[in-house]
């Protein structure tokens, strides 16, 4: 496994994730922290679209030690989409894997 830090998108549940095929958020590494809207540990209670549009909340996630990664540090996306070319989402050619942040 190894972290990377990625900004959180909000799905068609209203549920926070990050768009990506396999990952676990590691708890506390949640920022910016902007009071009655975002702590370290997640988002408020009906704050989820507000936060991620207003403030790009990122959060700190454990992915597999296999991602391929550029030279640059960011996710090889033609890699990924040829591991996973039968899942609709992460095979599809219209999907662009997010930006890596950091590692911290």
């Amino acid at each position: 496994m190894m972290r990377k830090r990625f900004h959180l998108m909000v799905d068609a549940n209203g549920s926070l994730r990050v768009d990506m095929p396999t990952y676990a958020m590691v708890p506390g590494t949640f920022l910016p922290i902007v009071a009655g809207v975002t702590h370290a540990d997640g988002v408020a209670p009906g704050q989820a679209e507000t936060a991620v549009a207003t403030h790009a909340v990122s959060v700190l996630v454990e992915i597999p030690g296999d991602t391929p990664l550029m030279p640059q540090g960011m996710v090889d996306a033609a890699t990924m989409r040829r591991r996973y070319r039968e899942h609709h989402r992460f095979g599809s050619d219209t999907w662009v894997p997010p930006r890596v942040l950091g590692d911290k």
